[in-house]
C-alpha cells in the first residue's frame, strides 16, 4: 500500500530535484528529501534494510 496511491516516478523525483534548485527551497537546509509517495512511512521494511 503506497499513501498517494502511486509508485513514483522518474518525473517526480526530478520535480524534486528542480523544487530544491529554485529560490522557494532557499530556507531548506540539512534535510532528506525522500520522494516515495509515502511508503516508507508505512512500510514494515526498515529504512536501513532498504539501503
Amino acid at each position: 500500500m503506497i499513501p498517494t496511491g502511486k509508485v513514483s516516478t522518474p518525473s517526480d523525483i526530478a520535480h524534486a530535484a528542480l523544487f530544491l534548485l529554485s529560490p522557494q527551497s532557499s530556507q531548506i537546509t540539512g534535510q532528506t528529501l525522500v520522494v516515495d509517495g509515502g511508503w516508507t512511512s508505512v512500510s514494515p521494511i526498515p529504512p536501513t534494510t532498504l539501503k
